[in-house]
């Protein structure tokens, strides 16, 4: 999810992913990937730890980051307005991924329903046959 996180940064601010897992201090960078440790702490289970590890950085550089972003947010009204639109195309890639998953499962359980149902049509189909055959002796018979 982080890279998700990551990719719609990086294309919202113009940005290579790559610089991102740079040690570049500059602030355009700096900037998107705070931006980027403050949504993955909303929209993720990722420990700061782990959310830091990704960046080759502490789990205190993500606090700052955190608390960074949300002072920007409270101050500035376009960084709010840009975060905030980041944050919802997450917010619905998640919802879109989690109907995938739902779609996904329907899919399975629909297909394990209709193999059922072939193996039960199977069945009938040779127990036919062999009323058929039993038919067949009984008239030969006669």
């Amino acid at each position: 999810m982080i890279s998700k996180i990551e990719s719609i940064v990086c294309a919202g601010e113009n940005i290579s992913p790559a610089l991102l897992h740079s040690k570049s201090k500059l602030g355009p960078i700096k900037t998107a990937r705070q931006i980027i440790c403050w949504i993955a702490k909303q929209e993720t289970r990722m420990s700061l730890v782990a959310i830091g590890a990704y960046y080759g950085q502490g789990h205190c550089n993500v606090i700052n980051s955190i608390k960074i972003v949300n002072n920007l947010i409270d101050t500035e009204p376009l960084f709010e307005s840009k975060v905030k639109g980041y944050h919802n195309k997450i917010i619905r890639y998640k919802v879109t991924f989690n109907r995938i998953d739902e779609c996904t499962l329907l899919l399975a359980n629909l297909n394990n329903k209709i193999q059922s149902l072939f193996s039960e049509l199977t069945e009938a189909n040779l127990q036919i046959t062999s009323l058929k055959n039993e038919i067949q002796s009984i008239n030969n018979y006669k």
